[in-house]
């Protein structure tokens, strides 16, 4: 099984104009098809500038080729409108007394909002190139909110665009985050010696969608229905999105959040290769409440508040 691909090119960032309603239509039946099949899939013709992409890359690899104590400087708590997240501080997957069951090897440079902070680090562009990322990545993701209404049969097709506002808004809670997987050298063998590692462990996002770009290195595996796993493989060009959690609540099940994980290569030359990706994690605004909107007198999921759950999941991922 691999995970589909479809292209955006009718409803993506190189249309100047707003879509018709039949291509949104069609767009949104092809969606459906898609995320049911897997909760992944990867998008062509999204129009979203690669020498952006590439740059936003090149300059988070920059930021984490710094010493340790100067992104730890720029460490805030995990909600802020900038931070750094160093490696160790997040955990997926915990033990019952909530100590590490693996060790998971990889650090974070994330943006929430469009702010004139200065949390940046000295020297680099990193901050207002993922800011410019994260604006265009959410142009198109409002183009694929309306899609999405279509795939549900959802009469306000702007439901899910005005439950998801821009990043100057107080209400915004979705964010980018640049990811970087060191290479796994001797020294971090050694010091985790016996222990499992890996540089993800397997969960499921918390939002409505998320936007991955890759770099060529594989490691990145997607659960299937049948509990095997999918190599998720870079495709140049290509966005890969999946489904959160708080879409599978509005979906009744539907769309399912799929479980994903991040492996170390059992090849050594690719052990000692970087891996680099950027996401953006399109979350509903803090005042939402998310139930389900099929109309189901015994609907599979209960309401809940955005904030309140994405709360709940962060404080369970977050090592203080």
């Amino acid at each position: 099984m691999e995970i589909p691909e479809l292209s955006v090119e009718k409803i993506g960032l190189l249309v100047p104009e707003e879509p018709t309603a039949k291509v949104y239509e069609e767009f949104g039946q092809s969606l459906k098809k898609a995320f049911s099949s897997v909760g992944f899939v990867f998008i062509s013709d999204h129009g979203i500038d690669d020498n952006l992409i590439q740059k936003a890359m090149q300059n988070s690899l920059d930021f984490f080729a710094l010493p340790l104590n100067v992104k730890e400087s720029l460490t805030c708590d995990p909600q802020s409108d900038q931070s750094y997240v160093a490696p160790g501080k997040e955990i997926f997957d915990q033990n019952e007394d909530g100590s590490k069951a693996i060790h998971e090897v990889r650090e974070a440079y994330e943006v929430i909002r469009n702010s004139t902070s200065s949390n940046d680090a000295p020297g680099l562009e990193l901050q207002p190139t993922l800011v410019q990322l994260a604006l265009d990545t959410k142009k198109l993701a409002d183009r694929i909110l309306i899609g999405l209404a279509y795939a549900l049969d959802i009469p306000d097709k702007k439901f899910f665009v005005d439950k998801h506002n821009g990043m100057s808004h107080t209400m915004y809670i979705s964010k980018l985050r640049s990811l970087f997987y060191p290479p796994i050298t001797q020294e971090i063998e050694q010091s985790l010696q016996g222990k499992k590692i890996v540089r993800c462990a397997e969960h499921s996002d918390y939002g409505t969608l998320t936007f991955l770009y890759q770099d060529d290195m594989e490691g990145l595996e997607v659960r299937a229905v049948d509990n095997s796993w999918i190599k998720a493989t870079p495709r140049k060009g290509r966005i890969l999105i999946n489904i959160g959690d708080l879409l599978e609540n509005w979906s009744d099940g539907l769309f399912p959040a799929t479980l994903h994980r991040v492996v170390i290569p059992p090849e050594e030359f690719l052990r000692q290769k970087a891996r680099q990706s950027i996401v953006y994690f399109l979350h509903p605004d803090k005042d939402v409440w998310v139930e389900p909107l099929n109309g189901s007198t015994n609907p599979k999921y209960t309401p809940v508040n955005s904030l309140d759950y994405l709360n709940k999941r962060f404080t369970e991922t977050y090592q203080k």
